[in-house]
């Protein structure tokens, strides 16, 4: 159990226990317990009574022993809790008129009416606005429906969550789509993520939205840096937008598109630029997918749909609400796993009210209060512990039934500090950071002996971290620190197998180093694909370009050699 649950437990077991050893302190920085009172009365915060709340029974318990529990459960908060600041996240803090009623509630066992006290001395209840919210995260992973499929026109295929069109045709289209429920009279956005990889790069491909048989509506760009948004009728053909140059493009390269639909009006965005808009349109139908024209190879991923949703507005972090911020984030917090079952409304709407006070400049002066005007406070350390606690207590219900999923668990701590997100994602996914790491030191390991090893040591370690870089590519994303350098280590450690391979055998027979890198050509081309650092890409580049002429020069060889043995 972690130091956050133990502390919330025996603070909610201590109602009955304390009894009259809690002291209201006339400095609004608070309360404290008995003996604590003598070393810090006006600046601790509440450790307060509360009656049990599992299972909503109180615990009985000889009068005789009182004294002893009492001294245990003081002993154990001064020793763990009080007189350690990282801790303060975790605790109750009086500070207003409001904490205080709240503060009473929690005394008589009563954690609703306190929560109600607090929520309404955070939220405002008449105003609204929309906000946008994560409706399909994915369709890629979560549609079944996609088809995978090869012909003489090209390929279609699903890898997880990447879907790859490869097209062998210099005309005609591949059109893939799967059903989506989303309500075209709401407001939304359809984005996606691109990767151009080979072809002719003048031919289109992007997303296909609102289709029904062969009318659809597309968002669609060109390797060449066009752009254009075309209506498809029962085959005839309409460009809503005409083809237009747009800066915004990352030629011949990955691209984020964007379809943004408010009132009447859908917005077109390249990477994050508005580009143009139009009137939108009912759609026809409710597939939805992507097209690709022509001799070329894309692949898609983060295919995401979102709604604006309306919401209560909430209020700002203020000198005057900041500690009923942060004690209905504690409460919430507290409550989520209560009873060993996880409750993921209480655990968002503490995450969330703890991202409102993180975020706010009134944490410095919670800080202050906690140890006085010359206590320096260390924010690091403080979100540091916070965080390592709060992955503690909830990693067990990460996508689990009744639990949450990795990705609203991520979503839940967007609105962060960036430095937050990051110590964030270093604490959750750790596990799997340190799994990729001992494999890249296996493979270093196992690598050094022969060609053959080195040959074999690379696969297995493709093998072995596949599932986990693309799940840490997935949920932190490319432009995340840890996945790049994660990425890149990998990558690098996949193509030293590769030229150790080649290198050995080249020694012996350099025609069958020739012949033989093949085998190897795609661990290197996957590696490849999850390099970030364009340092590392080219070096890859690089390497691939030469075993690639290599390979040709081989097979030509063997063709000339064997020509010349039938004339023979």
């Amino acid at each position: 159990m972690t130091a956050y649950t133990q502390y919330f437990n025996r603070f909610l077991h201590s109602i009955n226990i304390l009894g009259d050893s809690i002291v209201h302190s006339d400095n609004s920085s608070g309360v404290s317990t008995g003996k604590m009172i003598s070393k810090k009365a006006e600046r601790q915060p509440v450790v307060a009574e509360m009656r049990p709340i599992d299972k909503d029974l109180q615990v009985p318990l000889p009068t005789g022993k009182l004294d002893a529990v009492a001294e245990e459960i003081r002993m154990q908060f001064e020793d763990h809790a009080l007189a350690q600041p990282p801790y303060s996240p975790f605790w109750f803090w009086n500070n207003n008129l409001a904490d205080e009623l709240a503060l009473e509630y929690i005394r008589e066992g009563d954690a609703g009416k306190a929560a109600d006290i607090w929520e309404k001395a955070v939220f405002s209840k008449d105003k609204k606005k929309l906000v946008q919210t994560v409706f399909i995260d994915d369709l890629i992973s979560r549609s079944p429906d996609w088809p995978e499929d090869q012909d003489e026109s090209g390929k279609l295929a699903k890898n997880g969550d990447e879907y790859t069109i490869s097209r062998e045709k210099k005309t005609g289209s591949s059109i893939p789509c799967v059903p989506a429920d989303l309500n075209y009279d709401g407001n939304w956005t359809i984005e996606v993520d691109t990767n151009w990889i080979e072809g002719i790069d003048k031919y289109s491909y992007g997303i296909v939205f609102g289709r029904e048989q062969s009318s659809y509506y597309c968002f669609v760009i060109t390797g060449n840096g066009h752009f254009s948004l075309v209506k498809q009728t029962k085959g005839d053909y309409k460009e809503i937008i005409a083809w237009k140059k747009a800066f915004a493009i990352n030629k011949r390269s990955s691209n984020h598109l964007l379809l943004k639909k408010f009132d009447d009006q859908l917005g077109l965005y390249i990477n994050n630029n508005y580009v143009g808009s139009v009137k939108s349109e009912p759609f026809f139908g409710n597939d939805f997918g992507f097209k690709v024209w022509g001799n070329q190879r894309v692949s898609f991923r983060k295919f995401k749909f979102c709604n604006f949703l309306e919401e209560d507005v909430k209020f700002e972090v203020t000198k005057e609400n900041y500690s009923c911020v942060k004690n209905l984030s504690m409460l919430y917090l507290g409550l989520a796993t209560k009873n060993g079952r996880f409750h993921a409304d209480e655990f968002k709407k503490g995450i969330e009210l703890a991202g409102l006070f993180y975020t706010s400049k009134q944490k410095e002066n919670y800080a202050r209060s906690i140890e006085g005007e010359q206590y320096f406070y260390h924010p690091e350390k403080t979100i540091q512990f916070y965080l390592t606690e709060v992955v503690d207590s909830v990693k067990k219900y990460v996508d689990k039934p009744d639990g949450i999923s990795t990705s609203d668990l991520i979503a839940l701590f967007s609105g962060f500090p960036t430095e937050t997100r990051q110590i964030f994602g270093s604490i959750f996914f750790s596990n799997r950071i340190h799994k990729i790491e001992r494999e890249i030191e296996t493979t270093k390991a196992s690598k050094r002996a022969t060609a053959a090893n080195a040959a074999e040591a690379g696969k297995r370690l493709v093998k072995n971290t596949r599932e986990d870089i693309l799940y840490l590519r997935n949920f932190l994303g490319e432009s995340s620190p840890e996945y790049t350098a994660m990425a890149d280590r990998l990558a690098r450690t996949i193509m030293q197998c590769g030229i150790d391979y080649y290198s050995r055998m080249f020694d012996v027979d350099y025609k069958m180093a020739n012949t033989n890198i093949e085998s190897y050509l795609p661990e290197h081309k996957y590696a490849l694909n999850i390099a970030v650092a364009g340092k590392t890409k080219e070096r890859l580049k690089e390497i691939l370009n030469l075993y690639q002429k290599k390979i040709r020069e081989a097979k030509e060889i063997s063709a000339t050699e064997k020509g010349k043995r039938v004339m023979a």
